[in-house]
């Protein structure tokens, strides 16, 4: 019986210390990275509209757009809104950036999509590898792919 007793007390000390941790890292502000890889508003805008919710709850967010996702930071591309919202993802791109989060676009598919630096919206840039690569392996960063 003493030793079923000393059991028990263990596991209801390991179980409030899972729960404890559990909740501290809940209060961790890490870092986001979304990948967008589409220009389809349904998708884009969910990925955005995530990202912003995120940002609003204080944390650091880059956007890598690549594929064909880089037509979302194109001015000249019309866009459909993301229905909850009633935004464009580029919208929701900006709120972002206005936040002081960063949006990159990626260079190499700007160029296979004919998109250049001056048709890119107000506040995204460019990307190099080491602009990527230093968000994506930022230490604790979650990674989100659309």
């Amino acid at each position: 019986m003493k030793i079923m007793i000393k059991s028990l007390s263990s596991v209801v000390f390991l179980s409030l210390l899972i729960v404890t941790v559990s909740f501290a890292n809940a209060e961790e502000k890490v870092p986001f990275f979304y990948n967008i890889t589409t220009d389809d508003s349904w998708t884009a805008g969910m990925a955005a509209g995530h990202a912003n919710n995120a940002a609003d709850r204080g944390h650091s967010v880059t956007v890598f757009l690549n594929v064909r996702g880089v037509h979302i930071a194109d001015k000249k591309t019309v866009q459909g809104t993301f229905g909850p919202t009633g935004k464009t993802p580029a919208q929701l791109l900006q709120s972002l950036i206005k936040k002081g989060h960063a949006v990159l676009v990626c260079g190499t598919c700007m160029k296979v999509a004919g998109v250049t630096e001056n048709d890119l919206m107000a506040g995204a840039k460019v990307s190099t590898p080491d602009l990527t690569f230093g968000a994506l392996t930022e230490k604790d960063t979650i990674v989100l792919s659309y």
